[in-house]
């Protein structure tokens, strides 16, 4: 298709199937790249991976290692996190064990007090 411009040259128009089929195309062959991690070995390339396996090539070695460090951090943070949930549970178990332990003292004092009564009402 193509169109006169107003300087007298002509202009060709893309039609728009065939944008769509190039949009598409490209959707295709970057969601295949991300399903089945083309990109697996990011760190022996030299290349930044995320979490789905898609890698960025980075030229400096410092942002590589500033992308690293940052994940470590991240990852310590989780696991720190974890140990934290881990020890109020922990804490909590404790807690109620002590409680149910007191409820049975308690309890058992007062079986223990109204035996004392009923033997001395039945003397």
């Amino acid at each position: 298709m193509r169109i006169q411009g107003t300087s007298g040259e002509r202009i060709r128009l893309v039609p728009i199937s065939f944008l769509l089929y190039q949009f598409s195309l490209l959707w295709f062959v970057a969601c295949f790249a991300v399903v089945f991690g083309v990109d697996n070995d990011c760190q022996k390339r030299n290349l930044i991976g995320t979490d789905r396996n898609m890698c960025v090539c980075i030229r400096s070695p410092r942002i590589v290692m500033r992308f690293h460090a940052r994940q470590q951090r991240q990852q310590q943070r989780k696991q720190q996190q974890r140990q934290q949930q881990q020890q109020q549970r922990r804490q909590q178990q404790q807690q109620q064990q002590k409680q149910q332990q007191q409820r049975r003292q308690q309890w058992l004092h007062g079986q223990a007090r109204s035996e004392t009564k009923n033997i001395s009402i039945l003397s």
